[in-house]
Formats: C-alpha cells, structure tokens, sequence
C-alpha cells in the first residue's frame, strides 16, 4: 500500500499505479481509451474528428460516440478508415466498431427545468379560445391557457 504522508498528487499517482488493484486495471483502460480517441481524431481531422469520442474498447468491438445522428452517419462511411487508422496505431485486433449518438447537449439539459407559462401568454390563449368555433380546439387552447401560474380572463 502507498505511503499516506506527504504530497497527495504523489500519492493517488502511486495508489493508480499500484499493479495489484482494481483502479490500476481502470486507469490503464482510460490511458488506453485516451490515446486511441487522440489517434483518431488526430487522423479523421476537423471537423468529422472533433465529433467523435471512443466510449469503450472490449475485446475486439470499438464502441465510439459521436454527439449527433449526422455526424454519426458521417462516422460509419469513415469505418473502413478507421479500421486502418486503429491498426496503424497498434490496435489492428478490431474486427467490429459500432457508432452511438450521445447527444451532449439534451443530455445536460434533461434536468427538470419547468416550462412556465407566462401570464401575457396564457391570456393570449384564452382570448383566442372565445373565438373559436371548433369546441376541442377551443377546449385545448383553454386548458393550455390554464396552464400559467395566474391566468387572467380579458
């Protein structure tokens, strides 16, 4: 086991390098991930490299993310590509790589944020509403009128 006194940088640098646990065995994946992403993108070039992104190499499968369906589209006519490009750099025992869509940005923004209503809005809805001569639409526009903390009928 590392020594626990001194710096703490030293420290987690010789607990991940310790051959004998699991974070070494995770570590060494994560440096081999890192170099074949840098291989990848380095080869595939701006702008189709920076929408790549290795997920996971086990066995001979390259699971790759790329942050949109046209992007990734992209990606799959560059495999044969990237077969060489990966063989080139030392990983030649790949025989399938499967592309994923990671949507970066809905991914972030999935955090329950509340749509409100505003009130000038939910007045315009339901101004229309008395209007309307179709009852369900009528029905759907007051209820999305309704929908704001304090409607107000004009």
């Amino acid at each position: 086991m590392p020594d626990l006194t001194g710096n703490r940088a030293a420290f987690i640098t010789t607990f991940l390098q310790d051959d004998s646990g699991t974070l070494n065995t995770l570590y060494k994946k994560a440096l081999v991930l890192a170099r074949l992403q840098g291989h990848l993108r380095s080869a595939l070039g701006p702008p189709l490299g920076l929408h790549v992104s290795v997920a996971n190499l086990v066995g001979e499968t390259l699971t790759l993310y790329s942050d949109s369906p046209a992007w990734a589209a992209r990606l799959r006519f560059r495999i044969p590509d990237m077969y060489r490009i990966a063989e080139n750099y030392g990983f030649g025992n790949l025989k399938s790589i499967r592309i994923k869509v990671l949507r970066i940005d809905s991914a972030l923004s999935q955090q329950n944020v509340k749509l409100v209503l505003s009130e000038k809005s939910a007045t315009l809805l339901l101004n229309s509403a008395e209007s309307i001569r179709d009852e369900r639409l009528r029905h759907s526009l007051v209820r999305l009128g309704l929908h704001s903390p304090r409607p107000s009928r004009a």
